[in-house]
């Protein structure tokens, strides 16, 4: 642009031309502004509006083992191994009595009455592992053939056969 002024105003001096340069750049910026009336507004939320609810987390439940019923049951299996079933069932009586809520301990003593010829106290542990909330799917299944082996034992076939259709139901 100087230039263009040089050549058309040759005796233009240079602080004109730079009053000019400058003067044009302040009306070039300031024909691009916007007027406050074309921007969009942004409201902020009024401290009277409630916030929005957050959705709910379903985290999947985790069940803890109990450390000492852990333990006991590990004790157990090694006396069940060596056929000291006495030994063996008062241990896991002790992981049932520490550890209600978890099947496992149940779960064994079942195994264990029936190695010991004892369908009938073998099934009632098996149901009472079977009903405890928290269950996994597979875990509610091997406890419903567990118990349709105990009614199987007892001669009670028509049980047996209620108690495997459960397990695949579930």
């Amino acid at each position: 642009m100087m230039v263009c002024l040089r050549i058309v105003f040759p005796g233009v001096t240079k602080a004109l031309l730079l009053v000019l340069s400058i003067s044009t750049l302040f009306a070039c910026s300031s024909s691009s502004t916007v007027s406050p009336s074309s921007q969009p507004s942004v409201t902020s939320p009024s401290a009277s509006s409630p916030p929005l609810p957050m959705p709910p987390v379903s985290a999947p439940v985790v069940r803890q083992p109990n450390a000492a019923a852990q333990t006991l049951l590990a004790q157990a299996a090694t006396y069940r191994a060596r056929a000291d079933f006495a030994t063996a069932a008062s241990l896991l009586e002790r992981a049932v009595r520490i550890a209600p809520n978890e099947p496992e301990p149940y779960a064994a003593l079942a195994h264990l009455r029936l190695e010991q010829n004892r369908p009938r106290e073998a099934e009632q542990m098996a149901l009472k592992a079977a009903n405890l909330s928290g269950l996994s799917s597979e875990e509610r299944e091997r406890l419903w053939y567990l118990v349709a082996e105990c009614r199987d034992r007892q001669g009670h076939r028509d049980d047996a056969n209620e108690a495997r259709a459960r397990a695949m139901a579930d």
